[in-house]
């Protein structure tokens, strides 16, 4: 790059040195985005103060490493990363590295600490509710709904129906024939889902059922029946061919995505940088009661029901206790002790959501 940075100006320009970058000019850029940031950093001090986000991870090299981020109503920003490499990550360490980013920091400056739900963290926020009384201990509510999300997609009545989805689509992308012939009845891709979060089997399901009618238009097609004709296809070709033209498969995929759509549509809520602690409750609330709602078998419907108030208790309880006393945009203050009660604050709150509309949210699926 800095070769053809040199050639454009004339092979004038030559590049820093080795140790200059990862010394002098390394140092130089840190202190600059340190003092970008001092102003956002000042505001969160006097005014709305800090949530300190903690994450566990393992870098390429294999190292065990807890992220340390600093939340503030401008976004949120890398603090530092700890090795923990030699020491176990239980929680008594997870409590003292928290403990010294807090002390660091200032304890009266910190709002709250958030970690998903595992053992050692929460007995890391046990440990730090006795030192810091007037500090809220939360879950990450993007963590609890993606297990909320692969536990209902564990159920047998939908088990069954994502299978045959990944089935149709593994199928279709790693074969050229059907790809191509699928290419020219849509305009649209089949999307494989990943293996980083559930959600990603969610958007799978929701774009093969857009692409509904042109897999009907493949499988039935001059085509797919010469591709089919070859030993080697005859076997995947049966099995894809059986699914996408039975139509109780289909009916299952649409279940599927509008039970879990606007769960969904809560995680990219709290996964962005959009403020959303005082969105979180009214949204589970709106959520369980859209569970009753979509048609499911009784059975099927307490199963999906008490996984979710399961999962979303976890991290909705702790944030009401916090929400219910917040000014709304009016300025009036609200008390809210039931979900039913949240109706008239629900309404406030989507008047101003404009940016997680429905067309929008329809756009980042297309776009995953």
């Amino acid at each position: 790059m800095l070769k053809r940075i040199s050639l454009n100006r004339g092979g004038l320009y030559t590049g820093p040195a080795y140790n200059a970058l990862r010394e002098e000019l390394l140092t130089r850029a840190k202190k600059h985005v340190i003092d970008e940031l001092e102003p956002y950093f000042e505001h969160a001090r006097r005014v709305t103060g800090f949530a300190v986000l903690c994450d566990g991870w393992t870098d390429v090299q294999g190292r065990p490493l807890l992220n340390f981020c600093l939340a503030t109503p401008k976004g949120s920003h890398f603090l530092r990363a700890v090795d923990c490499t030699g020491f176990e990550k239980d929680g008594i360490f997870i409590f003292e590295q928290l403990a010294k980013v807090i002390e660091e920091i200032g304890a009266e400056h910190i709002v709250a600490v958030i970690m998903d739900g595992a053992s050692a963290n929460e007995s890391a926020n046990k440990l730090l509710e006795e030192r810091y009384p007037h500090i809220f201990t939360l879950h990450c509510t993007a963590h609890a709904l993606d297990l909320a999300l692969e536990k209902i997609g564990e159920l047998q009545f939908f088990q069954s129906c994502i299978d045959k989805a990944k089935k149709v689509v593994q199928i279709i992308t790693n074969s050229h024939g059907p790809h191509a012939i699928l290419k020219q009845k849509s305009t649209l891709r089949v999307l494989k889902p990943g293996d980083t979060r559930f959600d990603t089997a969610y958007i799978s399901c929701a774009r093969l059922l857009k692409c509904k009618s042109a897999a009907w238009q493949t499988v039935v097609s001059d085509g797919w029946d010469t591709w089919a004709k070859k030993p080697a296809n005859k076997d995947r070709s049966a099995v894809a061919k059986t699914i996408i033209l039975d139509e109780d498969f289909w009916l299952a995929v649409k279940l599927f995505c509008k039970l879990l759509k606007p769960m969904v549509r809560l995680m990219r809520l709290v996964d962005s940088n959009m403020p959303s602690m005082g969105k979180v409750y009214p949204m589970c609330a709106q959520i369980e009661e859209h569970i009753k709602a979509v048609g499911l078998d009784d059975n099927v419907q307490e199963s999906v029901s008490k996984i979710f108030r399961e999962r979303s208790r976890r991290t909705s309880g702790r944030t009401a206790t916090i929400i219910r006393s917040q000014p709304t945009s009016s300025g009036t203050r609200k008390e809210f002790k039931e979900p039913e009660r949240f109706a008239e604050w629900v309404q406030e709150i989507e008047s101003d959501d404009e940016n997680m509309d429905e067309e929008e949210f329809e756009e980042e699926e297309d776009d995953n």
